[in-house]
C-alpha cells in the first residue's frame, strides 16, 4: 500500500541523502530511496509537494517521518531570517536551500554514526550498515532485504567478539561503541532523559563528564557530543566544529577567532569552545542551520549509494 505524506514546496527528498547526517540512505535502482528508520523499512519517493512511500509492514509512518523531517520547522522562515541579517550567510542560503535542513534521528543509532565518524562518511555508511547485519535482524519490502539498527542490549549482551568480523579504520571504534552501549544498560547514560535536559548538561553527560578532550576515553568529545545534541537531542544550540568550519569563519568574519592556517592537528579545547561560542552570538537562535551551510561549503558532494 502506498501511502502520502504533504511536504511543502521546499522540501527536496533527493537532498536528504546528501546531507551528511543520517548514513543509512540508500538510492534504489528506480531513483526511489532506501531507508531504514525506527525498525521500519521504507522506500520512499517525491511527487511534486508529497513524499509517497511503503514499509515494510505496510503502517502508515506520518508521524515517524514528520518528526524525522522535522516538517514544523518553518524552514522558509528561518532561512529568510538568516538571510536577511547576514549578507555572507545570503549567499550560502540561495546555493544550498531549498533542500537543506535539519533530520530529527533516533538517539542511539545517531550516538553510534558519529562515534565512528571520526573516519569519514564512507566508513560510517559502512559500519553501520554491517553493525546492523552482525547484530540485528532481517526485514524485507519488495524483494530488498536490509536489517534493523541493534539495540544497546544486544551491542553489550554480544561485546567484541560481535566486531570481530567487522573492519573499522580506527581499531578503538568498536570499544567506544561498546563503552556507550554498557553506559545505556547499566542506567549510567539515558539518552531519552537528555532531551530534557539543557544543552550543557547534555553534552557532559554524553562526554561522561570529563572534561572536553580530543582523544576522549569513551569516543565522545565535543565534537561528536555537539552533533549527537543537535541530529538526536533537539538541542538548536549546538554548533559542532572542526577545523574546516572554523577556518571559513574567520575568512568571512574578521572578529571570528582564528585556526593557524599550516595546522592539520584537531582544534583544542580553547579554539572549539571560542568558534562555537562565537557563532552562537554572532548567529543567534538559528546558529545550527548556519552550521549547516558552512558544512556543506566546505565537503564535496558525494553521491548517494545505491541498494
Amino acid at each position: 500500500m502506498i501511502h502520502e505524506l504533504p511536504v511543502g514546496p521546499s522540501f527536496k527528498l533527493a537532498a536528504i541523502p546528501k546531507l551528511g547526517q543520517d548514513f543509512r540512505w540508500r538510492k534504489l535502482d528506480d531513483g526511489r530511496y532506501s531507508v531504514v528508520l525506527s525498525g521500519n523499512l521504507i522506500h520512499i519517493w517525491q511527487e511534486g509537494q508529497v513524499l509517497k512511500y511503503k514499509s515494510d509492514s505496510g503502517s502508515k509512518l506520518n508521524d515517524l517521518l514528520s518528526s524525522y523531517f522535522r516538517l514544523c520547522d518553518p524552514i522558509d522562515e528561518i532561512y529568510g531570517s538568516i538571510s536577511a541579517s547576514d549578507d555572507q550567510i545570503a549567499k550560502l542560503v540561495d546555493r544550498y536551500h531549498p533542500g537543506l535542513r535539519l533530520l530529527r534521528q533516533d538517539p542511539w543509532e545517531c550516538t553510534v554514526a558519529y562515534i565512528c565518524s571520526p573516519q569519514g562518511i564512507s566508513w560510517i555508511e559502512r559500519n553501520l550498515e554491517d553493525i546492523a547485519r552482525e547484530l540485528g535482524y532481517p526485514i524485507e519490502l519488495e524483494g530488498k532485504v536490509r536489517f534493523t539498527f541493534p539495540s544497546p542490549e544486544n551491542v553489550w549482551r554480544f561485546g567484541p567478539r560481535a566486531f570481530e568480523r567487522l573492519q573499522f579504520r580506527y581499531p578503538d571504534i568498536p570499544k567506544y561503541i561498546i563503552s556507550v552501549a554498557e553506559r545505556i544498560c547499566t542506567h549510567t547514560l539515558d539518552l531519552a532523559e537528555l532531551k530534557c535536559l539543557s544543552y550543557t548538561e547534555a553534552t557532559w553527560q554524553l562526554m561522561d563528564k570529563r572534561s572536553a578532550s580530543r582523544k576522549p576515553a569513551n569516543g565522545i568529545g565535543p565534537k561528536v557530543a555537539d552533533c549527537i545534541a543537535l541530529f538526536a537531542l533537539n538541542k538548536m544550540e549546538s554548533f559542532p566544529v572542526d577545523r574546516h568550519i572554523g577556518r571559513a569563519l574567520a575568512k568571512l568574519y574578521d572578529d571570528c577567532p582564528l585556526v593557524p592556517e599550516d595546522s592539520q592537528r584537531g582544534l583544542t579545547d580553547k579554539e572549539y569552545r571560542d568558534i562555537a561560542n562565537w557563532a552562537r552570538r554572532h548567529f543567534g537562535e538559528y546558529a545550527c542551520y548556519v552550521n549547516q551551510l558552512l558544512f556543506h561549503k566546505q565537503r564535496p558532494q558525494r553521491p548517494p549509494r545505491g541498494c
